[in-house]
C-alpha cells in the first residue's frame, strides 16, 4: 500500500472536512480522493461512541453537532456528512444550519436514484436510524409524489463487512434474504445507503438483477462534493497539485488502524482527537 500524502502547504487550503460516525466513512472518503486529488481531506471519525444507527436521534443529533463544530474549528470549508444517522439529523434541521456549506450522502443517494429510475419504484438497504426515519421516502417524494419506496436495515450485513466476512457465503445469503422482498416489489432502483455496502456491491447487484440500477452512496456522495467544488471557484484547487489527508479519530482500539488502512488502501496514520461538549451559548461556526 502507498503512503499517504503528506499535509499540505498552507496555499493548498481550502480543507474539505468528512464526518462519520464510525470509519466507514473511509469508503466515501476514498470515493471523493479518487475523484477529487488535489483537495485536502479532513476525516473525523467519533469511534468512541459510534455507530449512530443505533441510537436515538436526539443522541445522534448532540453528537453530529460536536463533531461537525471541530471540522470548522479546523478550518473546514465545506462538510461532508458521510454517516446516513447524523445525514438524517441535518435533514431533520436537528442541528443548526452552518457557516459553510454541507453536503450529506442521504440527499445525494436519493437524487441519484430519482434521475435514473424509469418505473419510479425503490429499494434502500441503509443504516438503521436513516431507515426508520422515513428520510428516504420523503426526499424522494418530494421529487416524485407517486414513487413508491421499500427500505430495509443493512445493519447485519454491516457487521458482516466491518469484522471482514465480505466474501464469506454466509453474507451472500443474507444479502439475497434482505434483496429479495425488494426485488419481489419490482423496484427498478436499490439506494446502497450505507458505505459498507459498497464492498459486496457485486453480490447485491446479482441478487437483485440486471434491471434493477444499484445507487452507490459512496459515488454519488463524491459526485456531489466534485460538482460542488467545480461550482464554486473559491473551493477549486489546481489539478496538477497533489492535498493532504488527515485521518482523526476519537478512539482507537486494537486493530483500528489495520482496518483504516485495509479500507482506504494506504498506510494512515490516526490522530486522536476529544471533542468538547455543547455551549450552553451556542456552537462555534453554527449560525443561530
Amino acid at each position: 500500500m502507498n503512503a499517504l500524502n503528506p499535509p499540505s502547504e498552507e496555499s493548498f487550503i481550502p480543507v474539505i472536512g468528512v464526518f462519520d460516525s464510525g470509519i466507514g466513512g473511509l469508503f466515501p472518503l476514498r470515493a471523493i480522493r479518487g475523484m477529487l486529488p488535489a483537495l485536502d481531506l479532513l476525516f473525523l471519525a467519533d469511534t468512541a461512541r459510534g455507530p449512530y444507527g443505533q441510537r436515538s436521534m436526539n443522541t445522534v443529533a448532540r453528537f453530529a453537532r460536536e463533531g461537525i463544530r471541530h471540522l470548522i474549528d479546523s478550518k473546514a470549508d465545506l462538510l461532508v456528512i458521510a454517516c446516513p444517522a447524523a445525514a438524517t439529523a441535518w435533514i431533520q434541521e436537528k442541528i443548526r444550519p452552518c457557516a459553510v456549506p454541507v453536503i450529506d450522502g442521504v440527499t445525494a443517494a436519493a437524487a441519484a436514484a430519482v434521475s435514473v429510475s424509469k418505473t419510479h419504484c425503490f429499494g434502500v438497504l441503509g443504516n438503521r436510524a436513516a431507515v426508520e426515519s422515513g428520510v428516504y421516502e420523503r426526499l424522494i417524494r418530494e421529487r416524485l409524489p407517486d414513487a413508491r419506496i421499500y427500505a430495509r436495515s443493512s445493519r447485519l450485513l454491516d457487521v458482516l463487512v466491518e469484522e471482514g466476512w465480505a466474501k464469506r457465503p454466509e453474507t451472500a445469503r443474507i444479502a439475497k434474504k434482505l434483496v429479495h422482498p425488494l426485488k419481489a416489489r419490482q423496484i427498478d432502483t436499490l439506494i446502497l445507503g450505507s458505505p459498507f455496502l459498497s464492498v459486496i456491491e457485486a453480490k447485491i447487484a446479482a441478487k437483485a438483477g440486471k434491471k434493477v440500477k444499484i445507487v452507490n452512496s459512496d459515488m454519488t456522495l463524491a459526485g456531489a462534493v466534485n460538482t460542488a467544488i467545480k461550482n464554486n471557484p473559491d473551493l477549486a484547487r489546481p489539478p496538477e497539485k497533489t492535498g493532504g489527508v488527515t485521518i482523526r479519530v476519537t478512539d482507537n482500539p486494537a486493530g483500528l488502524k489495520e482496518k483504516c488502512e485495509k479500507w482506504f488502501r494506504s498506510r494512515v496514520r490516526l490522530e486522536v482527537v476529544s471533542l468538547s461538549p455543547e455551549k450552553k451559548d451556542g456552537d462555534s461556526g453554527m449560525r443561530d
